[in-house]
């Protein structure tokens, strides 16, 4: 198993109130083994401080102004059901605009930061992914989790540094059961309008698995919101996010945690979260849902695409396919691990 930097650490690039906000609410339960990885993100994220609050000085208002034309693509399904290759795939097409690795690891500093904090994240980045050998970019598709995990208390991705409270922060975080929704709301607003900040694009598309379960909040924020839903046999996709969590874990937790513990929660996230996607789904309007296999789609992704814009009423498919083609023929070279996508 290969060795991680803690350069690689979720919170290197975060917001150091943030950091702080989320040692108090976790009561500072951080293990003296893992110490250096939170004097390490101490460090980083207090160095990038003063670059976030010129950021927050020059562009809060105008990110605040800035308006989504069309309501957000989500592409939502438990973690490693194929998300990832289908977020890629599609923002392929040159008309959709989507939140960055480099936007979602450094939220607070990207637009003050530009190109030279983009080359400091492309440095730190693995080459691939540690749970696959997917390959990473500070230019590829990203999940907006991800940067709301940096600038805020209210990610259920928290669990990957406390994960002694991963039941709590599903709870709280995932299904959002918590009187701080409005927060959550506004501050998932302002994420995905800075992203939008100075893009040519019309729409954009979110991969976030955490979103399937957060379906009544999202539909109430964007009305008119379309989402792709993917899903993949139980056993396989149990496998594959026990490996996840375990080499997630082994790079960014403050804590420990039995194997066993994890096994289980992880089991009773997968079936809290298959059951509140059957009841949810139901809030969203017709024409505005497909769901798809990951078997078929894996099998021939190109027409699978073509039944994504059909379905949801999307133009410009003949035009992207030239994209879509080379992006799938590129695939074609990888070289999955045992518990891929």
């Amino acid at each position: 198993m290969k060795p991680h930097s803690v350069k690689q650490h979720l919170l290197s690039g975060g917001s150091f109130l943030n950091l702080l906000v989320l040692l108090v609410n976790n009561r500072f339960q951080v293990s003296l083994k893992y110490s250096h990885r939170l004097l390490y993100v101490s460090f980083t994220s207090l160095l990038l401080y003063p670059i976030h609050l010129v950021e927050l000085l020059l562009y809060s208002s105008k990110i605040k102004k800035t308006k989504l034309p069309v309501d957000p693509i989500f592409i939502i399904g438990h973690c490693r059901s194929g998300t990832t290759y289908l977020h890629n795939l599609l923002c392929q097409d040159k008309q959709f605009a989507f939140p960055s690795t480099y936007q979602c690891f450094l939220p607070g500093v990207f637009l003050t930061g530009k190109n030279f904090m983009k080359k400091i994240n492309g440095k730190t980045l693995p080459k691939t992914r540690p749970m696959d050998n997917v390959e990473m970019n500070p230019d590829f598709p990203q999940e907006e989790e991800f940067g709301m995990l940096s600038l805020t208390p209210f990610s259920y991705y928290q669990t990957l540094f406390f994960p002694s409270s991963m039941m709590y922060f599903f709870k709280y975080y995932a299904l959002m059961e918590t009187p701080k929704i409005k927060t959550w709301e506004n501050q998932y607003k302002q994420f995905i309008r800075k992203v939008m900040y100075n893009q040519q694009a019309k729409q954009l598309i979110l991969k976030n698995p955490v979103n399937t379960v957060r379906i009544q909040h999202l539909i109430k924020m964007f009305p008119q919101a379309k989402f792709v839903y993917i899903h993949r046999v139980k056993e396989e996709v149990l496998r594959s996010t026990n490996k996840l969590y375990t080499d997630l874990l082994r790079i960014n937790s403050f804590q420990s945690i039995s194997t066993s513990e994890l096994q289980k929660n992880i089991g009773h996230i997968y079936d809290e979260t298959i059951t509140q996607y059957m009841k949810q789904k139901q809030l969203i309007p017709s024409g505005q849902l497909i769901e798809l296999s990951y078997h078929e789609f894996i099998t021939d992704p190109f027409t699978q695409t073509k039944k994504i814009y059909d379905k949801l009423s999307l133009y410009g498919h003949e035009k992207a396919s030239v994209y879509f083609q080379h992006y799938i023929s590129e695939q074609r070279k990888y070289a999955p691990n045992t518990y891929n996508t």
